[in-house]
This record gives C-alpha cells, sequence and structure tokens, in this order.
C-alpha cells in the first residue's frame, strides 16, 4: 500500500467481501484465521460440534477467495 487512498479502498473492498459471508461464517474465520483460535477451541467457543467447524473453515475460505479474485484483490497463480 502506497497512500492512505489506497489503504482506505483495500479496507473498504475487504468489509464488501467479508460481507458476503453468512455471520457463523464471519465469526468462525474472525476466530480461526484472525484471532487464531485452533478449530477445536472455535466449536468450543461457539458452542457448536467440532465437525461443523472442521467443514465450514476450508468452505469459506473458498467463498472469500472466489470473491478476492472476482473484486481483483488476488489473483489467480
Amino acid at each position: 500500500m502506497s497512500s492512505l487512498e489506497d489503504v482506505v479502498i483495500f479496507v473498504h473492498d475487504m468489509d464488501t467481501v467479508l460481507r458476503r459471508l453468512n455471520p457463523f461464517q464471519q465469526r468462525i474465520i474472525a476466530m480461526n484465521v484472525l484471532e487464531e483460535y485452533s478449530l477445536r477451541e472455535v466449536a468450543r467457543l461457539l458452542p457448536c460440534p467440532l465437525r461443523t467447524v472442521e467443514r465450514e473453515v476450508p468452505d469459506t475460505l473458498d467463498v472469500l477467495s472466489r470473491a478476492l479474485l472476482e473484486c481483483g484483490l488476488i489473483k489467480q497463480a
């Protein structure tokens, strides 16, 4: 990021992408990726079955990846 304007645009774009997720997906991604809780800890804290979290995290990351590709925030390798 080279300027404040670039940062503001990036944050806005990320906010838009994250809003595509439902509240449960937003929470598990926040806990697992941003707060660095293990999947077991996420399941315990929510509370929900561990299998649900194990299934939902990769699916949600796929949704995020597709959205980031669509809006140009990441490029396909």
